[in-house]
């Protein structure tokens, strides 16, 4: 979604931080869904400059925020099934249902660790 080059400074934030509050937004259920957005934008951030910082031929789950990823593979899995609320939309006089920003962000964060061959993902 973006490149090393125009991805904006993050705080920085232990894994173990971020996935807690990550899970945190999960146990809200639907009403969670936007506090999920900025970690997980955040998320994808980290574990782009992971990847592009990690030395050809090293193990990426010696990168601590590619690990826990890995490792919370069951969160992402619940955030992508959480269902954002419906919108009205211009072709229809009926709510629809969103994609969701949320589920975007987590299918990046996923598309990540495709990129890595990782084989808990395949």
């Amino acid at each position: 979604i973006s490149s090393p080059q125009t991805m904006p400074a993050e705080p920085s934030i232990s894994p173990e931080e971020l996935w807690f509050k990550l899970e945190t937004s999960v146990a809200e259920g639907q009403s969670g869904i936007s506090g999920q957005l900025p970690l997980l934008q955040q998320l994808s951030s980290l574990l782009q400059i992971e990847i592009v910082q990690l030395d050809e031929g090293h193990d990426p789950l010696g990168r601590p925020h590619i690990k826990a990823c890995l490792e919370h593979l069951h969160t992402l899995d619940t955030i992508l099934s959480l269902t954002p609320r419906s919108v009205i939309v211009q072709f229809s006089r009926h709510p629809q249902p969103a994609v969701g920003s949320h589920r975007v962000w987590a299918a990046d964060a996923l598309a990540h660790l495709v990129s890595l061959n990782c084989e808990v993902i395949d």
